[in-house]
C-alpha cells in the first residue's frame, strides 16, 4: 500500500535533555506504523543554539538538508551545511549535528530499520 502524509501532520517528538541534547524536535515520517519497511525516515529541526550529542553507532545513515544552516561535527573538525546539502555517515563514525545560525536548521535522516 502506497503512504502519504504531511510531514507537519507528524507528532514533533522534543527529544531535548538539556545536556547533550539541546533544542531538537524529531518527527518519524516512515517507519514501522507504516508497515513492513527497510528504513526510517526521521525530520529533525535544530532551534537556536541546539545540537544533537556527539555519538556514534554501529549503523550508517544519510541525510538531507531542508532548512538553514548548520554542521556535521566529526572527530577532525566540522563539516558546514545548508540546505540541498547531503551527508552520509557511516557506521562507527562519531558524529553530532549542530546549529549555526539562528533560524531553525531541518533535516532529513534515513536509517536502516530497527536501528532507532
Amino acid at each position: 500500500m502506497i503512504y502519504k502524509a504531511a510531514s507537519r501532520a507528524v507528532k514533533a517528538i522534543d527529544i531535548h535533555d538539556g545536556k547533550q541534547i539541546c533544542h531538537i524536535t524529531k518527527r518519524v515520517l516512515i517507519g514501522p506504523d507504516q508497515g513492513k519497511v527497510n528504513s526510517i525516515m526521521r525530520m529533525f529541526t535544530i532551534g537556536k543554539e541546539g545540537c544533537s550529542s556527539y555519538h556514534t553507532h554501529p549503523w550508517e545513515h544519510e541525510v538531507y538538508v531542508l532548512k538553514g544552516w548548520g554542521a556535521v561535527k566529526k572527530i577532525d573538525g566540522e563539516i558546514p551545511l545548508q540546505a540541498g546539502d547531503v551527508v552520509y555517515v557511516p557506521a562507527g563514525e562519531e558524529h553530532q549535528f549542530i546549529n549555526t545560525a539562528e533560524e531553525e536548521f531541518t533535516f532529513l535522516c534515513i536509517i536502516p530499520y530497527g536501528c532507532d
